[in-house]
């Protein structure tokens, strides 16, 4: 038998008595229950301990320290499962089996991730060496098989409701899954140089590159065409999606948007014409102006917006908040971030 010393950074350690053939598991589930946590990292002589191997193979010895690392898990979904995984660490998978709930057949693969993102019926993972890992529906970017060549050295994965993109460490991007809904970015694929960003609705991409234009691609009434608003699009700080519309922040603070009217494609009704918001030293003001003033300034509320910046209060109201201060105008991404689509 041996006995192990697991020792986290915080100065508390726990000694493990194991037969020299437990595996890395059997050592980790001993440290949690020591601990009293879930997730837990193992680190031996530098080395990131493999759930596969056994205390033997790894030469650890009786008397020997392991270093352990506190984790919290992280969750991703699809439409009928969830994976729960660490991030440098395993994944765990439940749910309808052909939305991504059974991860069987990829498991031995699923060693050191860093980030898993799933469509409606599958799921996909980056491992801490830019490769990728996928399962569930084929059809719904599951298979990956036919680019799996090119993802090497993948640094994000976004997902849209049946196809995946990921962004490479040059920047260029890999898309695979139903075609017309994204998969297949191939008319653009000479655009796709140098990209910062991506997101995604339910049916196409946009990316962000490098000198703040846009390119889209995927269906073309979901925001898979943005040539209407092309011309708009420049020095784009941030985009946001909905179910079928994409809003675009520029760096003047105003606001592009395209895609399903009805799914805030047509922003046209609280547009503001330039020039009307009053100017204000402010450097959060300069979002206030085109859709930023009707955000901010709650709906025209100029001077109670103003009574707020500086802190002062309207008549009868109570002693200014700084939080309230905040939340009635911030920076322009997070403000649009709660109410135009997912992060």
């Amino acid at each position: 038998m041996l006995a192990v010393h697991v020792h986290l950074p915080s100065g508390k350690s726990c000694r493990c008595i194991l037969s020299a053939e437990s595996s890395v598991l059997e050592l980790k589930l001993e440290v949690q229950r020591s601990f009293r946590c879930r997730c837990v990292r193992l680190a031996f002589q530098g080395q990131q301990l493999e759930l596969p191997c056994t205390l033997r193979e790894l030469g650890v010895s009786d008397g020997d320290g392991v270093d352990a690392v506190v984790q919290p898990a992280r969750l991703a979904s699809t439409a009928g499962a969830f994976a729960v995984y660490v991030a440098g660490g395993a994944a765990l998978t439940w749910g309808r089996p052909g939305y991504g709930g059974d991860s069987s057949k990829v498991q031995d693969q699923l060693t050191r991730l860093r980030r898993i993102q799933g469509t409606s019926e599958a799921f996909a993972a980056i491992l801490d060496d830019g490769s990728v890992v996928t399962w569930g529906h084929p059809d719904y970017g599951g298979d990956s098989s036919q680019v799996r060549d090119q993802l090497v050295g993948v640094r994000q994965i976004q997902a849209a409701d049946n196809a995946f993109a990921a962004i490479l460490g040059d920047g260029s991007v890999v898309t695979w899954g139903f075609p017309q809904r994204g998969g297949d970015s191939r008319q653009v694929q000479h655009q796709l140089v140098r990209v910062q960003q991506i997101q995604a609705t339910n049916a196409s991409f946009a990316a962000i590159l490098e000198d703040g234009s846009v390119v889209t691609w995927g269906d073309r009434d979901y925001g898979g065409d943005s040539s209407q608003v092309r011309d708009q699009l420049v020095r784009v700080q941030q985009i946001q999606s909905s179910w079928g519309a994409f809003a675009a922040i520029l760096d003047d603070g105003s606001v592009v948007t395209w895609g399903v009217p009805e799914c805030g494609g047509d922003s046209r009704r609280v547009q503001e014409p330039a020039g009307a918001c009053a100017a204000d030293s402010s450097d959060e003001c300069r979002f206030c102006g085109h859709l930023g003033r009707r955000l901010c300034c709650g709906l025209g509320q100029n001077e109670r917006w103003r009574r707020l910046q500086r802190g002062s209060t309207a008549a009868g109201a109570g002693p200014a908040d700084p939080s309230d201060r905040g939340s009635v105008c911030c920076n322009p991404g997070q403000q649009l971030s709660g109410h135009v689509g997912r992060s």
